[in-house]
């Protein structure tokens, strides 16, 4: 049942034109709305409450120019905010790696 409700939402997020999480700082303004929606599906299947995740800090990898970098700040299981962790999203893959900045260095 939990896998099918992320299904649901992944769709239900790859179906808007919209992305879900809150940019605070207004770093995604040179980032593309494309990235941004794969950067927000790909947080469905990362996160416990994808539609509360905050970004901030946003920029381009230093190794690969197609990733992206920045902070984030997510729920845990008693929905409160743990704090802005360092994050990359590869889109070669298509998966956030909280935890990870290595291709940001």
């Amino acid at each position: 049942m939990r896998l099918f409700m992320r299904v649901l939402l992944l769709n239900a997020l790859m179906a808007t034109s919209a992305h879900s999480q809150a940019v605070m700082d207004q770093s995604d303004k040179s980032i593309p709305p494309e990235l941004l929606r794969k950067v927000a599906a790909s947080l469905v299947l990362a996160t416990r409450d994808p539609f509360a995740a905050q970004l901030i800090m946003l920029t381009y990898g230093v190794k690969n120019q197609d990733d992206l970098c920045g902070l984030i700040n997510t729920k845990n299981e008693y929905g409160a905010y743990i704090g802005f962790k360092p994050f990359h999203y590869r889109d070669t893959d298509h998966r956030i790696h909280i935890d990870d900045a290595s291709a940001c260095d």
